[in-house]
């Protein structure tokens, strides 16, 4: 039983092996896609700051607060995955501020500073909500997660008929084999005419046969 057990181990070890780093793969595809996904949202968000600062540093310019405020509401309105748009004034006078009132889990705040020949006319602050990104990726890893358990249940499935073949079945056979010859030992054993005495090692009788009460006894070690 030597070589089906070691092969039985080896197969073990190897889907193991295997099962080790399709995880692995499974954790690295997730990051990498979750990090894209972050990216261009961050990125997104970054061009529409820097939209909004051309515009509120021209009003600014003019002295045009209103169109400031009218802007960014408006912008806030248009714009349904921001929570909040606020522009500051370099005295903290706020000369605008836009909020939602839905609330938000994942909320990641943008900041810039509008500056004009060295000096900082305003800063512009805006909360965006990534919720959307963060749902759009949740089903991206239940889809892979699925695709990963199909996957791992055919492997496994191969991997159980691999083994019955290098395996259990020769296991099974071997096996089946012994009781057949331990069965016609015994049978011969028992028809033999003279009695017999088995003993190991240590001294001590470990098998008899039926002569064994009578006749002349042979001795085995």
């Amino acid at each position: 039983m030597i070589v089906p057990v070691f092969g039985y181990r080896r197969a073990i070890i190897s889907f193991a092996a295997i099962l080790l780093i399709f995880l692995g793969i499974i954790v690295a595809v997730i990051l990498a896609h979750e990090r894209e996904m972050f990216d261009a949202a961050r990125a997104e968000a970054e061009g529409e700051m820097e939209l909004m600062g051309a515009f509120v540093q021209d009003a600014i310019l003019r002295h045009d607060y209103s169109a400031v405020e009218q802007f960014l509401t408006h912008w806030g309105i248009d714009h349904k995955e921001i929570i909040e748009l606020k522009a500051t004034a370099p005295n903290n006078f706020v000369i605008s501020q836009y909020k939602r009132a839905e609330p938000s889990k994942y909320i990641f705040p943008f900041k810039k500073a509008i500056r004009y020949a060295g000096n900082n006319l305003v800063t512009l602050e805006m909360a965006r909500d990534f919720s959307s990104i963060r749902n759009s990726l949740n089903r991206f890893i239940l889809r892979l997660i699925a695709g990963s358990v199909l996957f791992m249940g055919l492997l496994g499935t191969a991997l159980w008929y691999s083994l019955k073949k290098l395996a259990l079945i020769p296991m099974e056979r071997e096996i089946a084999i012994r009781r057949e010859a331990e069965k016609k030992f015994r049978t011969l054993m028992e028809s033999a005419p003279d009695a017999m005495i088995f003993v190991n090692g240590d001294g001590n009788i470990v098998l008899v046969n039926k002569q064994a009460e009578k006749g002349s006894v042979n001795h085995f070690v």
